[in-house]
């Protein structure tokens, strides 16, 4: 029989050559050794000030929402590809599906340098900038901006995700400035008035009446007294009366032009008279 070899013997002597795993730590930790640490060093592990976001720049990257940009030689290009039909609306859906566009937070119209777009398309964004309006209506078109939140749109783009669909939200204050603000620069805007909206436009009809009876009233002393024009008084109170309102530029402006036209009209039945 064979006679089992012995397990050799390590760590004896410092001039053995089996010295063994003890010898090997004491030079590793010996050239290891690089000076003291930081103060924030926490033994390898990711210290406190990296674990924790920095304030409030983090919270306000995470607020912001950058909506997706949809060129219109890209659209151009799905059209006459045949991946969009221009008899219907175009929806943000219909640039989803079609891998136009990955829509996460909503899509937003621009034109690069002018690009001639040809197609009268009606097509829903969520945002649009003046060249790309401007484009689309020059060939009879429209832009119609739909706001949706975060749920809406995707209910709006995945409905069959949910058995039942959630009610369209309301805008807030800074949204609603910001629909009325591209229904000025000529888009279709649709959204859900919200009532605090409601009883402000009441409130502002209210008071656009009063100042046209007082304009009215005061235009009938002038009459009388001989002074033809009083027209400082009235746009001192014009302007007054507008600075109360935060939607000055939208339905004001408009009932304030009707007032205007219909002023032009008295003045020349009473030129003709």
């Amino acid at each position: 029989m064979y006679k089992r070899k012995s397990k050799r013997r390590r760590g004896r002597g410092d001039k053995s050559n089996a010295k063994g795993i003890r010898w090997k730590h004491v030079h590793q930790q010996a050239g290891r050794y690089k000076g003291p640490r930081s103060r924030t060093f926490e033994g390898g592990k990711l210290p406190l000030y990296r674990r924790i976001p920095k304030w409030p720049d983090a919270w306000l990257a995470r607020q912001r929402k950058v909506l997706e940009p949809l060129n219109l030689a890209k659209l151009r290009t799905f059209i006459e590809s045949g991946r969009l039909d221009t008899r219907f609306t175009i929806t943000q859906r219909h640039l989803h599906d079609s891998r136009c566009v990955k829509v996460k937070n909503g899509v937003r119209l621009f034109n690069v340098n002018d690009y001639p777009f040809p197609y009268k398309v009606s097509i829903e964004v969520a945002g649009a900038d003046q060249s790309s309006i401007d484009a689309i209506r020059r060939v009879g078109g429209e832009v119609i901006i739909v706001y949706r939140n975060p749920l809406n749109l995707r209910a709006h783009i995945k409905p069959y995700k949910f058995e039942v669909l959630p009610k369209t939200a309301r805008p807030n204050l800074e949204m609603v400035h910001y629909l009325e603000k591209m229904r000025a620069r000529g888009c279709v805007v649709k959204y859900v008035k919200p009532q605090w909206l409601i009883d402000e436009e009441k409130s502002l009809k209210t008071e656009l009446a009063e100042f046209e009876a007082e304009a009215l009233i005061a235009k009938g002393q002038a009459i009388e007294r001989g002074d033809p024009d009083l027209r400082e008084s009235v746009d001192d109170l014009q302007q007054r009366l507008l600075k109360r309102f935060r939607l000055r530029e939208t339905l004001a402006a408009e009932l304030l032009r009707q007032q205007e036209a219909r002023e032009k009209e008295e003045n020349e039945d009473e030129t003709r008279e």
